[in-house]
């Protein structure tokens, strides 16, 4: 049986434990996910966060060591999964955070697939932050694909959401 987090909904992690999903070695006959890079954000190098498909810094707005950054990670499942169960815990696990204020929870159909958008604010590291989440799970030839966009500014920088917004809207899948 899958657990359950003191909000009612189990984790991610215990979803995809539960469901038995696993995850594809990466390799180039496989769907792969991007994201526009905005003006102002800068596409960094693939070592600066292992695993992941793409990250993106807007090092001009960078303040005492820390950068809005966004991160984008997806892979091809082994399993097949729930996308309305997925979901559900997607928007549990932002719930999770400390101090966490939501400004947008919504699942809803794409054109192919299913797509969690999740915004809001919480405390992190003595600052108060912007979070914004993509999840998006596409059924592909090779199997289920799901990418995760996470976008991370400091809440203040409401002027930065646009271009959040724009990478949003960019997140897709190539076969």
């Amino acid at each position: 049986m899958v657990g359950m987090s003191d909000i009612g909904t189990p984790t991610i992690q215990q979803y995809l434990e539960g469901a038995g999903i696993g995850f594809r070695p990466a390799d180039a006959a496989l769907p792969a996910a991007a994201v526009p890079a905005p003006e102002g954000w800068t596409v960094l190098g693939h070592d600066v966060l292992p695993g992941a498909r793409q990250v993106l810094a807007a090092v001009d707005r960078s303040r005492d060591g820390w950068s809005p950054n966004a991160v984008l990670v997806d892979n091809t499942l082994v399993g097949s999964m729930d996308a309305a169960g997925f979901m559900e815990c997607a928007v549990g696990d932002a719930r999770r955070m400390p101090g966490w204020r939501e400004a947008i929870a919504r699942v809803e159909p794409v054109e192919a697939g299913t797509r969690a958008l999740i915004r809001g604010t919480y405390e992190a590291d003595g600052r108060t932050v912007c979070v914004t989440t993509v999840y998006l799970l596409t059924e592909r030839a090779a199997g289920q694909h799901l990418a995760q966009l996470t976008a991370t500014i400091e809440a203040a920088a409401v002027d930065m959401l646009d271009g959040v917004d724009e990478m949003v809207a960019g997140l897709h899948v190539e076969d």
